[in-house]
């Protein structure tokens, strides 16, 4: 992801810039702390457990007892699988 700063001096806002997405800010100040926040969550370590119950593709997968189509627990089964049940 591409973080930076920019100035626009004619609505005397700050910009950060988050690849194709805008944040406004009223100063440096503002902007340079939700950057610095942003890069230690992006930076923070993060477990594979915590992001493998999630399916690729959304909508694709669904857990087999809460019919719930992000299945927490891991135990997902496909959608197909569950509708000829």
């Amino acid at each position: 992801m591409n973080v930076y700063i920019e100035n626009h001096p004619r609505q005397n806002r700050w910009w950060v810039h988050l690849d194709v997405w805008m944040v406004s800010f009223r100063s440096i100040d503002e902007a340079t702390a939700f950057v610095d926040r942003l890069n230690t969550r992006l930076n923070a370590p993060h477990s594979l457990a915590m992001i493998a119950s999630y399916p690729l593709v959304p909508g694709k997968l669904i857990n087999r007892d809460l019919h719930d189509p992000i299945a927490p627990s891991g135990s997902a089964t496909p959608v197909s699988e569950v509708r000829n049940a």
